[in-house]
């Protein structure tokens, strides 16, 4: 039988269902990648389930190279005049090759956002890193989360549950940084008996740590009073770490160092900030504890700047100035946030206008040690 003349066009190939499959899973891919790693940090802030992070970040590892693997072998795969199916394939690799970046750009955010203005206290760190407790989020037997009564006296009834749970989620971290400074300045009181520091120094140590004791119970209170449910710490096993061992010189600058970060300029911004705080909010019980927050603060960089001086004054003038470089650490990010300063919370704006503040007067204090003799500095 003859052919019919013309020939009619060649039949259009199906389109491969392995371009269809990577195209699927790219858009999985695409938006699932950002949004885990956005809403992850949120948990693990507040539940110190670091591991959730983890997972997160295998998974996404998992769904980025399976998304591109099935795109190369679907190109490969494809028929010379499958279009359509080049074109699924093209975007679900382009989507593999974004998605990293996204999602790196959303759990950065995701953690700014979670860190909200930026909690009080003085963190313990290891390796570099801030280590805090971990919480239950699960009703348990009260115990630091009970305290004088102080949160009972705040009105919550009025509130919306998402401003109840954004205020429980802010100061729960705020508990968890000031428990972990218990621990901070307990290492502290050790360093400085080691360091061979006068007994005045060593003593105000250790009773910084009886206040943080303190601040972390009434804070999970009024977390607690917000959510609505107790929330109580697990053990919290990382303070009992060991520290490596190190040779005088090298404690000596790591405490001023510390001091200088953590105490002048950090606590020192947290006076400046909870100060406005109290006088922004609303709510009368918390303006008064904001207050007395401030000035346990203010008591605690004076003991930082202390523990600078007694340092400064055992290194050599070299070490001294290069204190000022450890200043030159990126500002925190100012971020778009809930607006809470009418019950007691700081914005992202105000604590960096603080560590401005507190950086600046950190600074003019090196300075001023750099440029003593070594005699007056000892005294």
């Amino acid at each position: 039988m003859n052919a019919p003349w013309p020939p009619g066009p060649p039949p259009t190939p199906k389109t491969s269902r392995l371009a269809i499959g990577a195209l699927l899973l790219s858009i999985a891919t695409f938006f699932g990648v950002p949004l885990m790693l956005f809403v992850v940090p949120n948990f693990v802030t507040a539940s110190g389930a670091w591991e959730a992070l983890v997972v997160a970040v295998v998974v996404s590892g998992v769904l980025v190279v399976s998304t591109f693997v099935l795109a190369i072998v679907a190109l490969a795969r494809l028929q010379p005049n499958d279009n359509a199916g080049k074109l699924w394939a093209i975007l679900a690799l382009v989507a593999a090759i974004l998605a990293p970046a996204l999602g790196a750009v959303a759990g950065f955010f995701g953690f700014i956002l979670a860190a909200g203005g930026g909690p009080h206290g003085r963190p313990l760190r290891r390796r570099g890193a801030p280590v805090l407790p971990p919480v239950s989020l699960e009703n348990s037997r009260r115990s630091w989360s009970s305290d004088d009564g102080l949160a009972a006296g705040i009105v919550v009834e009025a509130l919306g549950r998402d401003v109840r749970d954004e205020l429980a989620r802010r100061w729960l971290e705020d508990a968890r940084t000031e428990h972990a400074s218990v621990a901070t300045f307990a290492k502290l009181t050790l360093d400085l008996l080691a360091a061979g520091a006068p007994p005045l120094l060593v003593a105000r140590a250790s009773e910084s740590a009886a206040d943080e004791v303190h601040h972390a119970r009434i804070a999970y209170a009024i977390a607690s009073r917000y959510a609505g449910r107790d929330l109580e710490p697990l053990p919290f096993v990382d303070a009992a770490s060991p520290s490596p061992l190190e040779a005088a010189p090298e404690r000596l600058e790591r405490l001023a160092r510390e001091s200088l970060i953590e105490g002048v300029v950090g606590e020192g911004a947290c006076v400046v900030a909870l100060s406005r705080a109290a006088d922004l909010t609303l709510d009368p019980v918390l303006a008064a504890h904001l207050r007395r927050l401030a000035i346990d603060e203010a008591r605690h960089a004076e003991l930082a700047a202390d523990v600078v001086r007694f340092a400064a004054a055992r290194l050599p003038a070299a070490t001294t100035s290069r204190l000022a470089e450890s200043l030159n650490d990126r500002l925190p990010l100012v971020v778009a946030e809930v607006d809470l300063t009418s019950h007691g919370r700081y914005t992202s704006s105000d604590f960096h206008a603080a560590i401005v503040e507190s950086r600046a007067m950190a600074r003019a204090l090196v300075e001023s040690l750099v440029v003593e003799p070594p005699s007056t500095r000892a005294a």
